[in-house]
């Protein structure tokens, strides 16, 4: 999808992508009361993750998002 090809131009690799369905929301985001929870593990180079924020905040389909580092084990 959308995001895929977002993380495929920014040199990226989805490793793993679940689709957790449309879900309610506890409460309205921007006057909506539910929403499609995606979840993606990737690989992507630490240039690249500013990159791929701004260009999410630019998406008018995505209310919220969340990116965290995973720590080296």
């Amino acid at each position: 999808g959308k995001i895929e090809k977002l993380i495929d131009t920014l040199k990226g690799k989805v490793v793993k992508s679940d689709e957790w369905g449309e879900i309610e929301l506890a409460t309205k985001i921007e006057g909506t009361s539910a929403g499609n929870f995606l979840f993606f593990i990737l690989e992507l180079a630490s240039d690249a993750i500013k990159k791929l924020d701004d260009k999410l905040k630019l998406e008018d389909e995505i209310v919220r998002f969340l990116l965290v580092k995973k720590e080296k084990e």
